[in-house]
């Protein structure tokens, strides 16, 4: 019974994982895009 009322908890700590990890690599493409424009120029 104790891994059943765990679930719903360890499920919703993914989903901030995932926003966490969505956030990280939104961060990292502005900044890849961001040394891409600077080396052009």
């Amino acid at each position: 019974m104790q891994d059943l009322a765990q679930q719903p908890g360890q499920q919703r700590d993914k989903g901030h994982a995932d926003q966490g990890n969505a956030a990280a690599r939104d961060q990292l493409l502005h900044a890849l895009a961001l040394c891409l424009c600077v080396i052009k120029k």
